[in-house]
């Protein structure tokens, strides 16, 4: 199943403006080697070479309500969420807060109808204090495999039910993680998009609705991630 909304000319213009918005306000700074949904990382200017990753969280995000983002830098993916659905209630957590802050304040200024939390700190511990729900989750932080995995156990237990769907940046580098999710749960849907590093991963899961279930299959699982 691969019905995913493309992003029409007005949605790219939009995006194209706050992508250049943002990097005024940050300074007309970038992380060297640090691209994003939005550009390589080399050169701050809008590639359509990633586009079909951007379609797969446009089109993926568009009725959801609560979203967690582990991964913000300069805030491009939740651009990319905001146009495709501005009222969006998310929370974003990320380790360094130098590009990540100014890029969410000036979110917020211009999608006023959205809430946005930004935590600064390790996403390992953050999700460990968050009380709140959600029914989507986009992982896009450190990109190794065994943190990813920690981060995915955590998202788990934040889910508002009893199936999960969340997107991996850069699945390229997590395929002993993606094998393992694969092998020990239900996958409603799977969609991959992208080339070479350029790629990101949809997964819908059901989750185990009993407690002992849900034990059984975690068990299995982390087994499987030693």
């Amino acid at each position: 199943m691969d019905d995913l909304q493309s992003l029409s000319n007005k949605d790219v213009n939009l995006i194209k403006l706050h992508f250049q918005k943002i990097f005024s306000v940050c300074g007309n700074k970038f992380e060297k080697g640090n691209g994003s949904y939005l550009f390589d990382g080399f050169n701050y200017q809008y590639t359509e070479d990633i586009y079909k990753k951007q379609s797969l969280l446009f089109s993926k995000v568009k009725g959801k309500k609560d979203v967690l983002e582990i991964g913000t830098y300069m805030g491009h993916s939740i651009l990319l969420m905001l146009v495709a659905n501005p009222r969006l209630n998310i929370t974003a957590i990320d380790i360094n807060d130098e590009f990540s802050k100014p890029a969410i304040n000036y979110l917020k200024s211009q999608f006023p109808d959205a809430e946005i939390d930004f935590i600064h700190g390790d996403s390992l511990k953050v999700i460990n204090k968050l009380k709140k729900k959600f029914d989507f989750f986009h992982i896009d932080g450190c990109h190794k495999n065994k943190i990813v995995t920690k981060e995915f156990n955590k998202c788990k237990k934040l889910c508002k039910s009893d199936q999960l769907e969340i997107i991996f940046d850069d699945d390229y580098n997590l395929k002993i993680l993606v094998k393992n999710i694969e092998t020990s749960y239900q996958i409603v849907e799977k969609i991959s998009k992208g080339h070479s590093w350029y790629t990101n991963l949809y997964v819908k899961i059901n989750l185990p609705k009993s407690k002992f279930k849900n034990l059984i299959v975690n068990m299995i699982f982390n087994i499987k991630n030693i």
